[in-house]
């Protein structure tokens, strides 16, 4: 068995099946669970046209909109543009991560 280190909060754990390799323990990968799941149903029509939490611009794709998580501590935060602000955000938060475990400095715009 191989260990990894989660990106997310920092903890050992076990990579125990084969393929694409784990970079989040199973408590962080359990964060998108079946009442994340039911509350992102439940809310995303009355979302559609409301300022995105990130950048303040009306969300008018359904396509395109994601529940967010606040960057510091994780909780649901809001709905966001989906590419655009939510996943660039994760993006740029997973580099600066990467670029510090391997002893360079993170970006300026983290």
């Amino acid at each position: 068995m191989m260990y990894r280190t989660c990106v997310q909060c920092g903890a050992s754990f076990r990579r125990n099946r084969v393929g694409r390799p784990a970079v989040k323990c199973e408590t962080c990968r359990a964060k998108y669970g079946s009442a994340y799941k039911k509350l992102r149903a439940a809310t995303k029509e009355a979302a559609i046209g409301t300022p995105c939490r990130r950048c303040g611009l009306p969300m008018l794709n359904p396509d395109d909109m994601d529940l967010g998580h606040d960057d510091v501590t994780g909780e649901i935060a809001g709905w966001e543009h989906g590419r655009g602000c939510n996943r660039a955000a994760g993006a740029h938060k997973l580099n600066a991560q990467k670029r510090i475990a391997n002893g360079r400095q993170p970006s300026k715009a983290v």
